[in-house]
């Protein structure tokens, strides 16, 4: 048996490896491996490690930009959102926010909150009520948006209900403005 060099010509390179027992060698790739026999370790770092650089390799290059089969259509996940969802979100969240404001200033001057859910959380405690509406709008819309590809009873889609939600919310604020400006008028 000898041992030594054994030139190996992959993909029209030449590479050097080593032959016999728990000697490294270079693998195509270039990897140093263990050879014992017919095992063998892998020595490098595990690629699906999660770090910074994992978090900008992602947001720069994303893989899923629509459905992968014709079948998946209407029910698929992505990695890269259109710019108009962070909008039309980031609208949604703030008129939220905008409409506890309003609740409350009209509550000091006599109105009475129609939810009851929220008439109680009030009643106990106005942080707990702002924390609790923001964040049911908040999760609302991070689970609509997870969901935007899909469907909603198989015709409507789900940026759609983002858009009514916020037209809701424009719609609810001017009203709350109306009630607020009459009574400071009264």
């Amino acid at each position: 048996m000898q041992l030594g060099y054994k030139e190996v010509n992959v993909s029209k390179k030449q590479h050097t490896e080593y032959t016999g027992n728990l000697r490294p060698k270079a693998d195509w790739l270039g990897v140093q491996t263990q050879v014992c026999g017919e095992a063998q370790s892998r020595r490098w770092r595990e690629r699906r490690s999660f770090g910074f650089s994992t978090l900008i390799c992602g947001t720069l290059h994303c893989r899923r930009r629509g459905a992968r089969r014709s079948s998946d259509a209407h029910t698929y996940y992505v990695d890269w959102y259109e710019p108009r969802l962070l909008y039309i979100t980031l609208g949604v969240l703030m008129l939220s926010s905008v409409d506890a404001v309003m609740t409350l200033n009209l509550l000091q001057h006599g109105s009475v909150e129609l939810n009851p859910i929220m008439g109680l959380l009030i009643e106990q405690n106005v942080s707990l009520f702002v924390y609790t509406k923001l964040m049911l709008t908040g999760a609302s819309l991070v689970f609509l948006v997870m969901h935007i590809n899909f469907r909603l009873f198989r015709f409507i889609k789900i940026i759609h209900c983002l858009i009514a939600a916020l037209v809701g919310y424009l719609i609810l604020v001017a009203y709350e403005l109306v009630l607020l400006g009459y009574i400071v008028l009264i």
